[in-house]
């Protein structure tokens, strides 16, 4: 089924307003490797790395845990 155009700009719009992109350069297999270690623990890359940074940043883990709680 194809996203509707409307519906792709609203999309993009939305992720604009409410997501950052980062990007990784990794040496060639890494990716492969992180893949299959998510899909192992059955969570998205995205969750993967997220979590990750929450446990190593302080900081970040306290804006996510706020940002958790207003959707609440």
């Amino acid at each position: 089924m194809k996203i509707s155009e409307a519906k792709y700009k609203a999309n993009k719009k939305w992720n604009a307003a409410n997501y950052e992109q980062i990007s990784l350069m990794l040496p060639k297999g890494t990716r492969d490797i992180i893949n299959r270690h998510c899909e192992a623990l059955g969570i998205s890359k995205n969750q993967y790395i997220l979590a990750l940074l929450e446990r190593e940043i302080p900081e970040l883990a306290r804006e996510m845990e706020a940002r958790r709680s207003e959707k609440d």
